[in-house]
């Protein structure tokens, strides 16, 4: 990803605290702020920012939280595009690695504890990385007969 020099400018700006926007940073706005405006109104109701203000200095508690908020948007639309790429066998036999390390009872392998070992790591690969693969599938990831 190449950063743009606007960009890096208004980064530099904020970093080393200017008290107006570098020439660099005032054209950005002037030229592209509009845009950024649009889009960001066209995929979320969030109030509070704008993109196109020279003041820089401060900031309202109402830009901050809208700003975290559309941290989270960039992030999940992120976590989006790269989901599909890994792999999620190796990822499910960590999981196992780990539930087996934090609960040494589960390590017997009778048949409840194999279900139990498959359940917990379908359970916690669904929260955690949004797996969604069934007990059949969990268990042959991890090499167990159900």
């Amino acid at each position: 990803m190449i950063i743009q020099p606007q960009i890096a400018n208004s980064r530099n700006h904020f970093i080393h605290l200017s008290e107006k926007p570098s020439a660099e940073l005032a054209k950005f706005l002037r030229y592209d702020a509009h845009g950024i405006q649009a889009y960001w109104q066209s995929r979320t109701s969030i109030p509070g920012v704008n993109f196109g203000s020279i003041e820089v200095t401060s900031f309202m508690p109402d830009e901050s939280i809208a700003l975290i908020k559309i941290m989270r948007i960039c992030i999940e639309d992120i976590d989006d595009c790269i989901s599909p790429l890994i792999d999620a066998i190796p990822l499910v036999k960590n999981l196992h690695i780990q539930l087996l390390t934090d609960n040494p009872t589960l390590r017997k392998e009778i048949p409840t504890n194999l279900e139990k070992q498959v359940r917990k790591v379908r359970k916690r690969a669904k929260e955690l990385y949004g797996v969604n693969g069934t007990e059949k599938e969990i268990a042959n990831a991890l090499s167990i007969n159900l």
